[in-house]
């Protein structure tokens, strides 16, 4: 059985290194973007089973990010929005997010939104991948 594959979309280096690697030891296959831009191109070559996505990032933010990604043709997954912002719910809702992350989380919170909407992990899969750009 595949491993889920968790794509985490944010430009804040600490922050979506922790995630990989809390989701990695958890059992996920995880891809990382650092904007929106970023993030389609890894979609071109992968499809996850869950998006997380920040929503201020540069070059692309997580708006137009979802605006795009949500363009007819293309499969849908669930994102998941993960934001400092004030009522993050909002800012969910805004985009038709599945549900939403306020920053910072508690590390539980983030492994149970996680398995609510990609499933429950397969944890003899050990590696992650990066298709950032330095």
């Amino acid at each position: 059985m595949q491993p889920q594959v968790i794509l985490i979309v944010d430009d804040d280096l600490a922050i979506s290194s922790l995630v990989e690697a809390i989701l990695s030891d958890e059992g996920y296959r995880v891809v990382t973007a650092h904007n929106g831009a970023e993030a389609l191109g890894v979609l071109e070559g992968c499809e996850p089973d869950l998006i997380l996505l920040d929503m201020q990032m540069p070059d692309m933010n997580g708006w137009e990010f979802a605006t795009k990604y949500r363009a007819p043709g293309r499969p849908e997954k669930p994102i998941v929005v993960m934001t400092a912002e004030l009522n993050p719910r909002a800012k969910a809702a805004d985009i038709q997010a599945a549900g939403c992350l306020a920053k910072p989380f508690d590390l539980e919170d983030l492994v149970s939104i996680v398995t609510e909407f990609a499933g429950p992990p397969q944890r003899d899969w050990t590696s992650s991948d990066s298709f950032a750009k330095t």
